[in-house]
């Protein structure tokens, strides 16, 4: 005879919890005070917008091997959607100023042990988000953001702009081709 079980709270975690219990062969009762399962994790409809809501930011990283774990039990890995690459968009109030951070796929690009890599994808980055590809950054600035020394970053702009893809002026660079920038840096490739 099996046991039974008690979960309370059929949030991701009461669920998760009541499918492993029951894949182990217990009896569960699951209890849930809301009309509904799922806790913070829901959509709904708000008539007066005439949208569908989430409730609240979900935020799921493919490392998280407990509810990769769930979603695989209960079939559902198929029904996750998000961005094709990891983009977390940030926005500074008081400042006005936006940026993007994007990773990389795989599990740690090597490009990020290449100073001079780092110096052009931070460039990349940085044309696309200020107007016209001028970036208003001190080479200091530039060296403190990719990580790196000012000497590389100086290396970095020389070569690039030897070969025409930014044009510098004091305190400011010009990001002239950013798709040949970004195919430089290796934008795209696993590696």
């Amino acid at each position: 005879m099996s046991r039974r079980v008690f979960v309370v709270g059929a949030g991701v975690a009461g669920l998760a919890a009541a499918v492993e219990a029951q894949r182990r062969g217990a009896r569960v009762v699951l209890h849930e005070a809301a009309p509904h399962a799922g806790g913070r994790c829901r959509s709904f409809f708000d008539a007066k917008l005439g949208v569908t809501l989430d409730n609240g930011n979900h935020l799921l990283l493919s490392g998280n091997q407990s509810t990769m774990a769930y979603l695989r039990a209960i079939g559902a890995t198929g029904t996750l959607i998000g961005p094709t690459q990891p983009e977390y968009p940030f926005f500074d109030v008081a400042t006005g100023d936006a940026w993007t951070v994007r990773m990389s796929p795989g599990r740690l690009p090597r490009w990020i042990f290449d100073a001079e890599t780092r110096v052009r994808r931070r460039l990349v980055e940085l044309a696309e988000t200020y107007e016209d590809g001028v970036v208003p950054l001190t080479q200091e600035d530039i060296a403190a953001m990719a990580g790196t020394s000012r000497a590389t970053v100086n290396r970095v702009l020389r070569e690039e702009q030897k070969l025409g893809a930014v044009a510098l002026a004091r305190g400011r660079t010009s990001v002239l081709d950013v798709a040949e920038l970004r195919a430089r840096c290796g934008y795209g490739r696993m590696t």
